[in-house]
């Protein structure tokens, strides 16, 4: 806004990357459903109770052990102790990836992730690649796009789309194999608002039979990949653009209004901003 005040023939351009909206889908219950079509293995139940109590009877004694008794402890397993190494933290998966041949990537809320357990890749990988992993694959996105939103009667799952799609280069392997994109036909409530509404899922098909849980995340909006942009100044052709841009549009356009040359980018030049 200054700029527009103290320069009136500046060019303007307004952009979000992306879009918000209400919380949507499933991906509380991604898991459950790969473990119900038999992709995945969930982990044992630990068996916890034992150690637990073990641990309550050490705290026992050592709430009887003398004040001074404790304080020598204390002071000598500080001074004898390993420094402790600074390790970057493993993921966490509820699948036993060592008999799953699938399992939940990490990916966010709004669009699931699921990695193959293919051999060659994975430490103990399952799936062959090639015709094994495809004829999976194919399976997999079937029976997930035929499971059901029991609150609309529509399908839960919109698209299951193949990463290797949309997106190449040499880190390809860090990222999900698989996309799962929600419907969102409906919002999805939380547990935390609202006394609940909305929050509970069910989920069937012939596959799966009933799988049902509750949204325990709290927040109620997601982001949408879709964003927007607003232009104006001199130069700049009013009206509504005849094609959306790209994310990757930007650079090379914002260069060439500055009059620089990107040659390096992977976008294209939004004529309309340069009154072509």
């Amino acid at each position: 806004v200054y700029k527009r005040q103290t320069e009136p023939n500046a060019q303007v351009v307004v952009f979000s990357a992306h879009s918000m909206s209400h919380w949507y889908g499933a991906q509380f219950l991604l898991h459950d459903l790969l473990v119900k079509l038999g992709a995945s293995v969930a982990k044992p139940t630990p068996r916890a109770a034992a150690s637990a109590q073990v641990l309550g009877a050490l705290r026992g004694v050592w709430r009887h052990l003398p004040t001074g008794v404790r304080a020598a402890i204390k002071r000598a397993r500080i001074a004898f102790a390993p420094p402790t190494p600074v390790v970057a933290p493993r993921p966490a998966f509820a699948a036993d990836v060592l008999r799953s041949r699938c399992f939940v990537h990490p990916n966010g809320l709004a669009v699931g992730g699921i990695r193959l357990n293919r051999i060659g890749r994975e430490p103990n990988g399952l799936l062959t690649p090639g015709a094994e992993t495809e004829e999976f694959v194919t399976w997999l996105s079937a029976a997930l796009l035929d499971i059901v939103d029991e609150r609309t009667g529509h399908a839960l799952v919109k698209r299951v789309t193949r990463t290797a799609t949309l997106y190449q280069g040499e880190h390809l392997d860090l990222l999900p194999d698989l996309l799962v994109e929600w419907s969102d036909a409906t919002a999805t409530g939380s547990t935390n608002i609202a006394d609940g509404m909305n929050s509970r899922i069910r989920a069937t098909s012939p596959l799966i039979g009933v799988v049902e849980g509750a949204n325990e995340f709290g927040r109620t909006g997601e982001h949408r990949p879709s964003g927007w942009m607003v232009a104006a100044g001199p130069g700049i052709t009013p009206g509504t653009l005849a094609m959306a841009p790209a994310l990757v549009d930007l650079a090379p356009t914002l260069s060439a209004m500055l009059g620089v040359e990107d040659r390096n980018a992977s976008g294209r030049v939004i004529g309309e901003l340069l009154g072509r």
